[in-house]
């Protein structure tokens, strides 16, 4: 009958990692972090940028909130068109 297979796969209770390399890795975890997150808040101040220049145009312009709230909710209705059998980022959830 052969050996049993260990069935542990990988321990590293033995892998030794000197401090200059596990400072370096924390470095750079620590500033693709920063990155992500430098990132998300540009994102985040260009969508509020954009809704204040439409809000701003909407009012400004006659008839523009009205055109405004069509449009979202021409948009709405064509994301929850999307095929059922794919959920999409987009699609709305279906209600009823």
């Amino acid at each position: 009958m052969p050996a049993e297979r260990p069935t542990v796969l990988a321990s590293f209770a033995s892998v030794r990692i000197p401090p200059e390399e596990a400072a370096a890795i924390a470095v750079l975890l620590v500033e693709s972090m920063l990155v992500a997150w430098h990132r998300k808040q540009v994102s985040l101040a260009a969508g509020a940028y954009r809704l204040r220049r439409q809000l701003t145009v909407a009012f400004e312009s006659e008839g523009g909130v009205k055109s405004l709230m069509y449009d979202a909710l021409a948009r709405r209705r064509a994301a929850s068109a999307a095929p059922t059998g794919r959920r999409t980022k987009s699609a709305l959830p279906r209600r009823g």
